[in-house]
């Protein structure tokens, strides 16, 4: 980058037209800074095969210019011989590129500027001044004038610059995100999903007790009237007789269903040993379904009658309890 700053300095300075001496150190300290350029890229393996070869052509071509602006220096100081060596040397420098790195830099025009000028002082030194020529080794060096210098690079380069890379995420990231929401979305639909189910079952259990509409309002002084009509009706029905005949017959009731249910879990069984009776004598040849399989709805049923009658007892017990306390505060 210095050496393409400094050559825009030198291509001012030549289509400005200011002295050649002045042209000839921008151009010579061009050269440099593009020599330089190319011995750093040698240990660079990742650049692009085509950056050695230009900035070798560059190189060579900053020199002849600053060759080809000293000579015109030197032929304005009457230094004819100075001049013709500076321009062979200047046409040595573009032969060089034009043979080599053709295919990357065209340097026609300065070849054609350079060989003009060579011939014409030629011409004049051969017929006219007949000064030595000197060896290259001999002419005094051009003088170097630098205009540029590096600087560090500042990041941020602008106020207002915005990192388009900034909100970019790796592919890993953004797949476990997606995860992420679909594992957290699957979950809160699962819950959801519970609440409601859990919430049509209390509606259900409150239907079923008639809740809340059975809870009467018993503030103020007065017995509601919803309670005087309730009342009302259970004497119409019989009044506490009634219940008090329901309750005795109870007991009675209870021993039915419990013999009826011990008969049929007997019956269940007596038919399981046979079955299994009859399996072992016939083995393979008994392919009726095995009784525990074939029953077990109705023992899983008769198993849910006989805890209800459990809890029916219990609750027999509570109304005996109930009825005592009754008949104490009566």
């Amino acid at each position: 980058m210095l050496a393409q700053a400094q050559e825009v300095f030198f291509l001012k300075a030549t289509r400005d037209k200011m002295k050649d001496g002045i042209i000839a150190k921008l151009a010579n300290q061009a050269a440099d800074y593009y020599g330089d350029a190319y011995k750093q890229c040698q240990y660079k393996d990742t650049l692009p095969k085509e950056v050695f070869p230009v900035l070798a052509a560059k190189h060579c071509i900053m020199q002849a210019n600053a060759e080809y602006h000293q000579s015109i220096l030197a032929k304005q100081q009457k230094k004819f011989g100075e001049e013709i060596g500076r321009l062979q040397h200047a046409a040595d420098l573009v032969k060089t590129v034009a043979s080599r790195y053709d295919e990357y830099i065209n340097v026609k025009d300065l070849v054609d500027k350079i060989n003009r000028a060579l011939t014409a002082a030629k011409k004049d030194n051969d017929f006219i001044y007949h000064d030595r020529v000197p060896d290259l080794k001999d002419l005094e060096p051009i003088g170097k004038a630098s205009l540029v210098k590096s600087t560090p690079v500042v990041v941020p380069l602008s106020q207002k610059f915005t990192d388009l890379f900034e909100k970019m995420v790796p592919l890993q990231v953004q797949q476990s995100v997606s995860v992420y929401n679909q594992r957290k979305a699957d979950l809160v639909n699962r819950l959801i999903a519970q609440m409601r189910e859990a919430t049509n079952l209390a509606n259900g259990v409150l239907a079923s007790l008639n809740l809340p509409a059975a809870i009467e309002d018993v503030s103020g002084d007065t017995v509601p009237q919803s309670i005087l009509n309730k009342s009302k009706s259970v004497i119409e029905q019989g009044g506490i007789q009634t219940v008090d005949q329901l309750i005795k017959d109870l007991p009675e009731l209870l021993q039915r269903n419990k013999e009826i249910l011990d008969e049929s879990l007997r019956l269940l069984d007596e038919e399981e040993t046979t079955d299994n009776e009859l399996r072992t004598k016939f083995k393979e040849r008994w392919q009726r379904t095995p009784s525990i399989e074939l029953y077990k709805p109705l023992r899983a049923e008769g198993a849910n009658f006989h805890s209800i009658l459990n809890k029916a007892v219990q609750a027999d017990g509570q109304q005996k309890h109930y009825k005592e306390v009754r008949s104490l505060m009566s």
